[in-house]
């Protein structure tokens, strides 16, 4: 965990710093204005009274929360997750299964229509006569007879309620329908009821299982991993957006991750050590970069004011306007300011500085959406639509947290394990789990990660704020942190120090000698 601390905000750049002297590293004081303007919103965040009655009221709540996700999770994986409860007999009523192997009978140049019904059995101009018609290139008939529903369904509820077209090689869903019909492709068609896919025989057993589909998944993810888990082969799956055949969300996966779904012994527990491994690699990666780029946008993103007060001077607030002026802003972020100082001193235009700044950032974000991009290929290919943005929005979410709010050594050491701990966890069940349980673990490990964030502010940092400032323990703004590190440049006094320093471990105040810690103190009674 010490690579998650250094990676997380918590480390060199944010907390003190040193210098050689007589041949002994002395920890002294960073007055780095980022860390004092970061300070000021952790401060009144932690001291207003209507944010500490939510946070109480909160944590209370989370746990409560946690454990109900957590058992929706445990039941609906064991319930589902790498099993196949419908489709095998589906395609026994159709004439596609091997009774001599107990396999599937599919052939691979074949169509396998899917439609998911509220009926017990087909209706006519539903379930598979509709995903038929859609495949055939014609409307589903509607007009015939519609038989009696199931208990418990209602009249807005007898229809189709989705329908799916599978194959083995994706270039057949590329095929107009005329062409699949000209060209002889077999298509076969294929219920599954929701009363099956939830476990029930009726409409009136319908229950956890349900809900958890339609709040979390729909029924695409129990779909996929009826596929997947039947066939335990490469497959292509694509939803029917409409009745005219449209084409909506697809979803691919290969023999490796079918036959991945399940399974005992050596050889599966090996795997998953690796899996393991992976995940733990792929964490520290993710952490490490998303808080990179937090740094940055928050140390550079102050010029973003700085552009655009010497862009309309007359929206400058000495004029009434809305943005500072540029030497409010020069006394406000000085890391920036320093250097602005210095060209007005020397009648210097600012724009050079300013467009090498946002260029910068520019550069960085696009590094970061690329970066993005490279683990959506190699980690998050099974996922469902918008999976990924939402995990890295967690990440940012965490990372930004332990730059502004992780302050005292008792936060710097709970927080980062627990945070990442869930989001190891998350990543080790998406390698290791198929559909359709994505969305329940994302937000258990959210909801966990929330909790323990809430839980260092009440139990952490909100005493901190009121404990003796004279200790260099206690977050102030002469040291707005209470862990440090070596400062090895005098220049990081105003200016924000390298990227390389997020990975250089902090120490609690204990880690260094009372001699070496009296500087803390004397800056105190300075700025006292």
């Amino acid at each position: 965990f010490r690579i998650h601390q250094r990676s997380r905000g918590v480390a060199l750049g944010s907390g003190g710093g040193g210098w050689v002297r007589g041949g002994t590293l002395v920890p002294v004081r960073w007055s780095m204005e980022l860390e004092r303007a970061l300070f000021r919103i952790h401060q009144r965040s932690i001291e207003s009274e209507e944010l500490c009655a939510l946070r109480l009221r909160v944590e209370r709540v989370l746990p409560a929360a946690f454990v109900v996700l957590a058992c929706c999770l445990v039941c609906t994986h064991g319930r589902y997750v790498g099993r196949s409860r419908c489709l095998p007999e589906a395609l026994r009523r159709a004439g596609l299964w091997n009774l001599t192997s107990d396999t599937p009978a599919l052939p691979e140049d074949a169509l396998l229509g899917i439609a998911v019904t509220k009926w017990a059995e087909n209706p006519p101009g539903g379930g598979e006569d509709a995903v038929a018609a859609i495949l055939e290139g014609r409307p589903p008939d509607t007009s015939a007879a519609i038989p009696a529903p199931l208990p418990g369904a209602t009249r807005g509820q007898e229809k189709t309620l989705a329908s799916y077209t599978f194959v083995f090689d994706r270039e057949l869903l590329g095929f107009q329908p005329h062409l699949l019909k000209s060209h002889s492709f077999k298509v076969h068609n294929v219920t599954l009821t929701e009363a099956c896919l939830d476990g029930g025989t009726s409409g009136l057993d319908l229950g956890v299982g349900y809900a958890i589909a339609h709040l979390f998944e729909g029924f695409d993810g129990f779909v996929v991993n009826e596929l997947a888990c039947t066939f335990r082969s490469r497959g292509y799956l694509v939803r029917l957006a409409g009745a005219d055949g449209s084409k909506g969300d697809l979803w691919a996966w290969g023999a490796e991750e079918a036959e991945g779904t399940g399974g005992f012994g050596l050889a599966e527990l090996s795997r998953k050590l690796v899996l393991l491994a992976k995940s733990c690699v792929t964490f520290a990666l993710l952490s490490a970069t998303t808080g990179s780029f937090i740094r940055v946008a928050v140390n550079a993103s102050a010029v973003l004011l700085f552009a655009m007060a010497a862009a309309f001077p007359q929206m400058a607030t000495a004029q009434g306007g809305c943005v500072p002026s540029v030497r409010v802003l020069m006394r406000v972020f000085p890391w920036i300011g320093v250097h602005i100082g210095i060209l007005r001193g020397a009648g210097r235009p600012l724009g050079p500085l300013l467009k090498a700044r946002l260029a910068f950032l520019m550069v960085q974000t696009v590094m970061y959406l690329c970066c993005s991009l490279m683990w959506r290929v190699a980690c998050w290919r099974l996922t469902p639509e918008g999976y990924t943005d939402q995990v890295f929005g967690l990440y940012s979410a965490v990372e930004l947290f332990n730059m502004v709010f992780v302050r005292t050594p008792e936060s710097a050491a709970v927080f980062p394990k627990l945070a990442g701990a869930c989001l190891v966890y998350l990543h080790f069940y998406n390698l290791t789990s198929f559909f359709p349980c994505h969305w329940l673990v994302l937000t258990t490990c959210s909801v966990a990660c929330l909790w323990a964030a809430i839980y260092c502010m009440n139990a952490f940092e909100a005493p901190a704020l009121s404990g003796d400032p004279f200790i260099p323990a206690t977050p102030t703004v002469a040291h707005p942190r209470g862990v440090y590190a070596p400062q090895l440049s005098p220049a990081w006094t105003l200016e924000a120090a390298p990227l390389w320093t997020m990975f250089w471990p902090v120490d609690p105040p204990t880690a260094f000698p009372p001699d070496a810690m009296r500087h803390i103190s004397d800056q105190e009674y300075l700025g006292a």
